[in-house]
């Protein structure tokens, strides 16, 4: 006995007429697309996110790292590169605090240098002010 089934293409392919084998799956062709299993088109996360394989759905790029139009794996969100550069979570830039303050982790904003100490361009941490 012979039963004719549709399959869903698998993850990061599509269809959009059906697919009688797994070869009319077309892959997604753009850096940082992604398609959900037996979706019928491929699709981008927003700027400062990137798509989760294991939990199907985009997530928030951590703190200190950015994408500008979404990426596979959070490993494609780019770390801040020059001193004294942060990102908070889910951003598509890295910026620096304003000269005379730094980057508060906990509170995730920039705070003043203590009494007579300054920082010229910003730094990660109150000890950067001198």
């Amino acid at each position: 006995e012979t039963t004719n089934a549709c399959g869903s293409c698998p993850r990061n392919t599509f269809t959009l007429s059906g697919a009688t084998s797994i070869d009319d799956c077309t892959p997604c062709q753009n850096s940082g697309e992604y398609a959900k299993p037996g979706s019928g088109y491929c699709e981008k996360c927003s700027t400062g996110e990137y798509y989760d394989e294991t939990a199907n759905a985009c997530g928030i790029c951590p703190r200190n790292t950015y994408t500008l139009s979404g990426t596979i794996g959070v490993d494609g969100c780019t770390p801040c590169q020059n001193a004294g550069e942060y990102a908070k979570p889910g951003s598509g830039y890295c910026e620096k605090c304003s000269t005379g303050e730094y980057y508060d982790e906990t509170a995730n904003a920039c705070g003043i240098c203590p009494r007579n100490t300054y920082t010229l361009s910003g730094t990660i941490g109150v000890d950067g002010c001198t």
